[in-house]
């Protein structure tokens, strides 16, 4: 298993400047992991910044913290309340399914 050391996006803020370029790329990146899990029928449910971990290389990034992740079969909706207050989606916080 590899190991990232480069901490969260969360640890990198504040450190240096972000060019907007380079946070598009990381914004894609995690969009793309997304719809990996999507396609594979999981849903994350806490996704924020601590729960993505940067890696050693440039644009190396993983998605991290399934704790509260839930294997939805296709066609299926979920609800619930579950996620960090302040990053939690706003139809979870609407109480609408998603």
């Amino acid at each position: 298993m590899p190991v990232y050391r480069g901490g969260s996006p969360e640890d990198v803020v504040g450190k240096r400047p972000i060019p907007d370029e380079e946070i598009w790329k990381y914004l894609a990146l995690v969009g793309e992991g997304l719809r990996h899990l999507h396609n594979n029928s999981v849903l994350h449910r806490d996704l924020k910044p601590g729960n993505v971990l940067l890696g050693p290389t440039p644009y190396d990034l993983v998605i991290t913290d399934f704790g509260l992740a839930k294997v939805v079969p296709a066609g299926q909706t979920a609800r619930s309340d579950l996620g960090t207050p302040g990053a939690k989606a706003p139809e979870v916080h609407e109480g609408r399914e998603y």
